[in-house]
């Protein structure tokens, strides 16, 4: 399972084929890779049998709730195999953040470590007092960011490493306290379905990857670290993409 996710950008690419069926295709054939990866250093799996009829069990998100699925290799490479002679169009883009095929979008993988939901709250304001964190804080309140839909699934060791959400708190013995969980900013982030060019930026500007002038910050702790773990890391990708696109005027497709 993973959250995947594209930035809305013109290209060549979306010419050709849809967002929805891009967003699928892409997440056919990320699955099948990792899947491979794995399979083919697992010794219980039977090598006699071509790689093309391995299977694997998955968990599908539907209208009616996640149920497990059995996938086969094949057919999430054949799903995918269309974006094949595409990815020449990706060569040279501007909004190819990742520097590869399909750049301009990716996929973060669950669990959501632990140090991943303390690298978000790092991101956040030391002051709510400023643009940044006033904005911060209405935004909580006004679209009620509770977190709740997040907090729902803390019991899946599968979805987040941790039971409980990283929490920050702001204001002293003599001011009012401030709290904003970790919860409630994935939810604000990962909890709303596509994200809208403003809800973008907006998400983009909190987390520190956009300034206040609303310009790429050019942050050098926000590009990859030798510290940082996979799920860190491709947060740092979105956030990239979400910066770009929020001030391109294009929308985020989330499939979480």
């Amino acid at each position: 399972m993973a959250i995947d996710y594209r930035g809305v950008f013109p290209c060549k690419v979306r010419e050709a084929v849809s967002d929805a069926d891009l967003l699928d295709m892409e997440k056919a054939g990320n699955r099948a890779q990792v899947v491979l990866d794995v399979m083919r250093n697992d010794p219980r799996i039977d090598k006699s049998k071509p790689e093309s009829e391995w299977t694997f069990k998955t968990v599908i998100r539907g209208p009616d709730g996640p149920r497990q699925a059995e996938l086969r290799i094949e057919d999430c490479l054949a799903q995918a195999a269309p974006l094949e002679p595409l990815a020449r169009h990706c060569r040279g883009c501007p909004f190819n953040i990742r520097a590869t095929d399909f750049g301009c979008g990716g996929a973060i993988g669950y669990p959501i470590s632990a140090q991943a939901e303390r690298w978000l709250m790092s991101r956040l304001p030391a002051d709510l007092n400023t643009p940044r964190g006033r904005l911060l804080t209405r935004a909580i309140t006004d679209f009620k960011f509770d977190g709740s839909v997040i907090d729902a699934t803390r019991s899946r060791k599968d979805v987040y490493e941790s039971d409980v959400p990283v929490e920050r708190k702001w204001g002293g013995l003599l001011s009012r306290k401030t709290r904003i969980t970790s919860s409630q900013i994935l939810h604000m982030t990962f909890g709303v379905g596509n994200l809208q060019a403003t809800h973008a930026k907006l998400i983009a500007y909190f987390l520190g990857f956009l300034g206040d002038d609303f310009n790429i910050a050019n942050d050098p702790a926000d590009a990859p670290l030798p510290q940082d773990d996979t799920v860190t890391l491709e947060l740092k990708y979105f956030l990239a993409i979400a910066a770009l696109a929020g001030i391109s005027e294009k929308p985020v497709l989330v499939d979480a």
